[in-house]
């Protein structure tokens, strides 16, 4: 869905972060059911409410590293770009291939110029 958007090589390195987000957040969502288990069965056990927090921050964490490495590479994008002749008013949202859409349209580019600027 992205190689015709961005090009071969940020597909490249876009996936294995995009699987790792849907992953993360995956194990977010584990994290957070975890904690609220542990909390709710504590009985006010300080031990079993630490341990809770403690699961719902990891599973936060999880999500959140992916993210800002997707993040990170639509800042490498954009400096790419930038290199490429292409004027930009902030970096490319590649979370979303909607956002993205939006953001071409936005900046008058069309997705074969994106990708003539990064080859």
């Amino acid at each position: 869905m992205w190689a015709p958007l961005i090009g071969d090589r940020f597909t490249e390195q876009l996936i294995p972060r995009a699987t790792a987000f849907l992953m993360g957040a995956v194990v977010m969502l584990i994290g957070i059911v975890g904690m609220l288990m542990l909390i709710g069965l504590s009985s006010m056990n300080v031990t079993m409410i630490v341990a809770g927090f403690v699961i719902g921050g990891l599973g936060l964490a999880a999500w959140a590293v992916p993210y800002v490495s997707i993040d990170r590479l639509g800042v490498r994008m954009g400096k790419e770009l930038a290199k490429g002749g292409l004027v930009i008013n902030r970096r490319p949202p590649i979370h979303s291939p909607y956002l993205y859409q939006q953001w071409l349209k936005r900046n008058g580019l069309t997705a074969a110029e994106v990708i003539a600027a990064l080859d």
